[in-house]
Parts: C-alpha cells; structure tokens; sequence
C-alpha cells in the first residue's frame, strides 16, 4: 500500500490557546478505536464517518481517544506511523486542532507508538503532548486548559486530562526475529503522581478547583462493576453489547486491581465531572458512580464515567459507527455535562446530560421516535424493551428454575424466541448464556420439551413453542451446548412426539388441542397446534433436506384445508374444531397467530421446493387476508377479538408479537411479499415505540394503534414489543439475516430419533426440586366445559 506523506501542515489562524465560543460554550468530538491499517476500503468509510460527523457538528476540538491504528495489521515498520497522515487529513482540512491518547493497538511489533508521535507532532494542529517521561509511562499523558473567550482572561475555566492506558506489545531488539513482549495496560504510577502533584499546582496556582474531563483509551474497572449491577436502557442509554475489559484485565489471568491507584487519584480530583474511554467497540453508555460497587472498598463521589462510539470501519463490531460528542457550558462550569452520538448517517442517539440527576432521569421513547429507515433507532427500542421483558425473568437467580414460568410454562419459550432474535439482530450477546441455560433446562430428559414436572398439564400447542425456539436457535447458528441436547435434535424430539399423537379416531386426523382426557381441549383440535407443527415440520424439511419432515408438511396441510380449521378459497383461519361432531364447524374467532403460524409455514415451504406454485398460493392468500384483517387502525397491528373490547389475556398478548417475526421472516424467504409486509411492519414499530411511555421507566402496552401508553403492564407487552422493533431490522438485511440450512452454514447436530427414548447419552435427567413440581400452564389448569364455556374463557381471559 502507498501512502502519500503530506509536503506542508496547515498552521492554526487562531490563539495557541484553546478557548470558548463567544456563546461561552466549547464542543468536543471524539473519535474513537479508528483502527486504520486492516482494510483501504475499511479506511476511506472511517475517513467518511469522521467527515460526516465533522459536517453535523460545530466543534473546537477533537480528541482521537485511542487506537488509531491496527499495529499488529501493519507490515512495514518504516511506514507504520504514516498512517496518521490519513487519520488527521479531515482535522487538517477544516483547520480543527486535536489532540490524542494511544491505545493498547497502537504498540505493536511494526508499530512503535514513540512514531505515532513524532509523525502527529509535524503538524500545527495537533495539541498531543508528553508531560511524563520514562520506560512504563507511556506517552500521552498531559493536559490542555480552556480559557475564556476573552483574550486578556488567562484563567481556565476547564482542563482537559489526557492518559495513556498503554497495553499492546513492544519489540525487544533483534534482527527480522524480533521479539514481541507484552506492555502493561494501565495507568502507570509515575503518571499517577505527576497527574496528583499537576492537579494540586493548578488548583494552589489559579485558588480553586478547576472543573475538569479527563480521557483514557482503556476504560476502569467500575465500569465493569457498574456493568456486572445492570446498565438500565433508560437510565444509562445506549450500547451494552460485551464485557467492559478494564484496565489491566486479562483473559486467562482476570483483573487483579492494577488500576486501583488511577481509580483512586480519579476520585480524589475535586471537579473531575466525566471520564470518557474507547477500547469496548460494542459499548457507548455512561454511568454515574455515586455508590459502593460490586467488588470495589470505595464509594464513588459522583464521578461520570462513559464510552465514546466506535468510529473506525477496522477492529471487531457490527454496529452503526459515529462519533461522542461532548458539549461544556461556561455557565454549569461542569456540573452539567451535555453529551450525545452522532451517528454517521447523521442521527443522535443516546443525547444525555451529566448531572446531578443522572442516572436517576429517564431517557428512551418518551425522549425520541423511533426511526425504521434507522437500524440503531431500532436496536436501541429493542435493546431498552429487552431489558424490561428480562426484569420479569428471575430464572438465573438463586433458588429459581431457568427457563420456567410456573403458572404459563409455554410463555418461557416466547421469551427466547425474542431474545434469540435480539442476539441475531444486534449482536448484542448480554443474554446468550442465559437462553442456553434456560432452553436445555425445560427440555426434558429425553430431549422433546416434555419436562416431567409440567408434562402432566401441556398441550400440544405448549410443546411446540418451545421445539420452534429449539427451531430458530439451529437456523440463526446459536451454539449448541456442549454435552447436551443440540437445537435441531431438541427439535426433533418435537416433531417426533408430536407426529406420534396424530390422531384419527376422528376428524380424518389432526392433533388434539390437549394431551389427556382429564384436560379442558382434549376433545378440540385447534389451528394453533396443527398449524405451528405444520410450521415446525417445514422447517425441519429445509434445514435438514429429509423426506419425512417433507411428507409430514404436506400432510399436515392436506389435512388442515379439508377441515374447517383453514379455508384455501376464503383463507380464513378458525381457532379450533370440536370432535364431538366430526369437526363438522367451527370456533371462529381470529387470531393473528394462527393466520401467521400457516403463513410461517407455506413460506418455508415455497422457499425449501425453489418456489413451488403449491405453496405460493397460500402464502399470497393467507398474507393477503392477515394484512387484509389485522391492520384496521393506521396500519398497526391488532388482535381484533381481544383489543377493542380491553379483554387480552396475557397469553393473547404475545399472539401479534409472534406474529410480527413471522411476517419479517416470510418477507425474507419469499423475497415478493417484503413489499407488501415491511410498511405494515413499520407503521405497527413506530406506534408500539409510542405505546412504551409508562411508568416512567418506559413500560410498553397492550394496544399500539393509540400511540400511546394504554396503562397496562407486562412481561408479555415486552416482549410483544421487542419483536415488532426487531422484524424491521429486515430493512437492513445484506443476505445474513435469513435462516440458514445444514448446508448453508447450520451446524447444529442432527438426532433424528429425538425424543423416542433412543438418543443414547444425551438423555441426562435434570433433578426436580420442590419449585419444580409447583408448576403448570395455566392454559391446562383452568377448566370450563362445553363449546361455549371454551371460547368465552378464550375471549375474556385467565
């Protein structure tokens, strides 16, 4: 690669000094984790991030916070640092001055950091300095004042501290075999003592405490501790999508407190309002330390502490990239501290103020729309109302079952069908060993989701929820866990039970609604039970390409249009059928789950036979009447038998939010229907971000189509919620968002005799605790008798 090296700097046609705006403000923008050297391509679209964030923002500074270049991606050491000719160029051009830390990447066996500087220091512009000499000190450890405006005012009103958080590795002399030799990643001691003795000459020089920021590339451990104690969405806006790697953290070795002596100096600086730090590419949120932390013998003074936003194009992270944005105001003189992303599509995300109520004020819909042409928009909707829908999950705490909800024991699956799509969506990976947990926990021990501690009470619509999570899990490649059930076999084990109670005493077959005689719905056969193993029999014929996962569709097909469950000249879907009469008629109030579970499954179908006409029609008849009847208000979503009249009961209310992923994910495998199916989808996200307002802690509600909050509350709004943000992330889609096949990419093990007693090792029984045998869906517990009794229970609720 040729680099051109610039033959002139600018000069800066202004005072040495930095000062405020005559408004008596001062903005910052910083850019963090470039990590230029891996890709040209990669280069030029950072080079556009940092353009377009510079063209929506007036600034006076900027600060690259660390990381600038991919030392280990450099080849050539007598070149290396000339990558800071590139970085700097959009600086340059509009004659802004800045100033640098260097991060853990910045040292590297090509890359010497001491280069870095010597090569930014050519230019006028650049304000980065070494105030600390020595072998471990690292290099850009300093500070800047700010002045007034006024010229003749040598009095700051602000100081800007600057760190070297050092890390990466340096070489031992050699020839070609140099060696490469770990550097320590912290704040060294003698940096320590000269930032205690420089704070204390300020103060005693100018009489007070000058209120003051400070920047690091590797960011503390509070923030770990903050972090490990739950980062709330609407307190703490913004991404939290992996573990903060303090400083002096290891993966092999952990953290063993080596930045205890810079956390201490920290909080013994009167006026230090915000500390800012890059490194964590999948994190962007700020948090104030006010409190005794987890693992931590000191309190927090109040102190903020945040992310920047992952700028650079190189390095790890599929987020949206942009750049922090920090704004002082003489007038507050740091006590309130407004700071934002601008994304480089030109959008603000996360825009908070560092106050003394930060933390406790409540950012989130009720602050912003929520923008469908906006992936970030909708990753943020998603992320604070997946945090809310986990606030109901206890099952990871001491003493609880994972995976279970006693009293509605199929709501556990609906639970981690959204937060698989969430992984999926945003790569947000926060919940991952949770789902693991919880999904192997209810399996059963024999692998087919018919745990004996609720088995005497499922239905078979229960059970299949759970075998389309196991389902979805094996398409969008979440790992297997080692040493227990895979996904596909638990899968499996589903359609294996399930085809077995295929019944045709009566009705010329179909799967009963309930599993025993003593359960209300044992005598009904319902569309949501033969319909979603329907669904999950497609699916199993597309990934696995086996015969009788095929056949098995079709017959389930076959079946359910020669019934009076669905019509294939209306395409109207009835909820069930009764076998006292031969399934002569039918219950016909309409549900959105129902339409979308056939739906689900003749898109797979058409997707798996490369188009067959066979199933085209169904999918164009059965979407034609879903947006046709579930759409009447504004185009947002609706369970029309249970929202107008206020009557969804808590089942009822994850109906349209299943739906909603079924819609997206038909759009995907029959690319023809995304036309009709993404406004429909958009319309019903942007009303649902209006509905979560409540509670001051943005709890979303039942009914979207008012947008507003209707007042009610649940785990079930949550995560209803969560998969309409989500289905729109197919906006954005680039070929990886479909679900993949066991030759497309799906790795997830194959047990075809799942769930029949049959699968050697892998069925390990669980033990059952006293909580286990407490529990029982609340679908099978309740009894009602008669046609009439049924249905009036399924209209008003449990």
């Amino acid at each position: 690669m040729s680099i051109r090296r610039r033959s002139a700097y600018p000069r800066r046609a202004r005072d040495e000094r930095l000062r405020l705006t005559e408004n008596g403000t001062f903005q910052i923008s910083v850019f963090s984790d470039l990590h230029f050297a891996e890709d040209d391509k990669a280069d030029n679209k950072t080079i556009g991030v940092m353009n377009s964030v510079l063209s929506s923002e007036e600034v006076q500074l900027v600060v690259l916070n660390g990381d600038l270049i991919s030392g280990e991606a450099t080849t050539q050491r007598s070149n290396s640092s000339l990558y800071v000719d590139r970085i700097v160029a959009p600086l340059v051009d509009r004659n802004l001055p800045w100033a640098s830390t260097y991060g853990n990447h910045d040292s590297e066996i090509n890359l010497d950091p001491e280069e870095i500087f010597h090569e930014e220091t050519k230019y006028e512009n650049s304000l980065t300095q070494r105030r600390v000499s020595g072998s471990t000190a690292g290099i850009t450890n300093y500070y800047l004042p700010i002045f007034p405006h006024a010229s003749n005012d040598s009095t700051p009103v602000f100081i800007l501290w600057f760190f070297d958080s050092q890390g990466g590795h340096y070489a031992l002399a050699g020839g070609e075999d140099r060696k490469s030799v770990a550097r320590q990643s912290w704040v060294d001691d003698k940096v320590i003592e000269w930032f205690v003795e420089a704070n204390a000459n300020l103060t005693s020089t100018y009489g007070q405490a000058i209120p003051s920021l400070a920047f690091v590339h590797i960011p503390v451990h509070p923030m770990r501790a903050f972090q490990k104690s739950g980062v709330s969405p609407s307190r703490e806006p913004g991404i939290n999508g992996e573990r903060v790697q303090e400083q002096g953290y290891d993966s092999d070795t952990g953290y063993i407190s080596q930045d205890f002596p810079f956390i201490s100096a920290l909080l013994n600086t009167t006026g230090l309002a915000a500390t800012f730090s890059g490194h964590d590419h999948d994190n962007d949120w700020c948090f104030k330390w006010d409190s005794r932390l987890p693992g931590l013998n000191v309190t927090g003074n109040g102190m903020n502490m945040c992310y920047g936003r992952h700028t650079g194009y190189g390095g790890y992270g599929e987020w949206a990239r942009g750049g922090r944005q920090i704004l002082l105001d003489q007038q507050s003189l740091g006590d309130d501290v407004r700071t934002w992303i601008r994304m480089e599509d030109g959008s603000i995300s996360g825009n908070v103020h560092l106050n003394a109520t930060y933390g406790q004020d409540q950012y989130g819909f009720a602050q912003r729309s929520v923008s469908v042409q906006n992936g970030e928009s909708i990753k943020d909707a998603a992320s604070t109302s997946t945090y809310s829908m986990m606030g109901w999950y206890a099952g990871n705490e001491t003493g609880q079952i994972p995976g279970s909800f006693p009293e509605k024991w199929w709501e556990g699956s609906a639970l981690f069908l959204a937060l698989l799509q969430y992984w999926h969506y945003t790569g947000d990976t926060t919940y991952n060993s949770l789902m693991s947990q919880g999904m192997e926990w209810q399996s059963g021990d024999k692998g087919d989701y018919m745990p004996s501690n609720y088995s005497s009470y499922l239905g078979n619509d229960d059970q299949m929820f759970w075998g389309l999570a196991a389902m979805l899990a094996a398409e969008l490649k979440f790992p297997d866990v080692p040493d227990q059930f895979s996904w596909l076999s638990l899968a499996q084990g589903v359609f294996n039970t399930q085809t077995a109670r295929w019944d045709t005493t009566t009705c010329g077959g179909g799967l009963r609604w309930q599993l025993f005689p003593y359960q209300d719905g044992y005598t009904m056969k319902n569309s949501i039970s033969n319909g979603g193993l329907f669904q999950l029999s497609a699916r199993l014929a597309r990934y696995t390409n086996e015969d009788k996962y095929t056949k098995w569709a079709e017959k389930i097909w076959d079946w359910s249009v020669s019934s009076p469950l669905v019509n294939n000249k209306t395409w109207n879907v009835a909820d069930s059928t009764q076998m006292a009469n031969d399934c002569a008629d039918s219950g016909n109030y309409q549900w959105t789950y129902n339409y979308g579970t056939y739906l689900m499954g003749a898109a797979y179908m058409y997707n798996f036979t490369n188009g067959d006409e066979k199933w085209k029609t169904p999918v164009d008849g059965l979407l034609g009447k879903t947006l046709k009847s579930f759409f009447p208000n504004g185009d947002v979503l609706e369970d029309i038998t249970c929202e107008p009249i206020k009557k969804c009961n808590f089942n009822e209310i994850l109906f349209k939010g299943l739906t909603s992923s079924w819609l997206a994910f038909t759009a995907l495998l029959v690319p023809d229907t995304a036309a009709q199916i993404k406004p429909k989808l958009a319309s019903s996200a942007e009303a649902a971000a209006k509905s979560c307002t409540g509670n001051n802690n943005n709890s979303c509600g039942i009914t979207w189509y008012q947008n507003k909050w209707d007042g009610s509350t649940g785990m079930e709004q949550e995560i209803s919620a969560t998969n309409v943000f989500l289905a729109n992330m197919i906006n954005f889609d680039t070929g990886a968002f479909g679900p993949v096949t066991s030759k497309t990419g799906g790795s997830s093990s194959s047990n075809p005799n799942a769930g029949e007693g049959k699968s050697g090792d892998n069925n390990k029984e669980k033990p059952i605790t006293t909580g286990d045998k407490a529990g029982a869906s609340i679908l099978t517990l309740i009894f009602v008798f008669g046609w009439a009794g049924t249905m009036g229970w399924m209209m008003l609720g449990a």
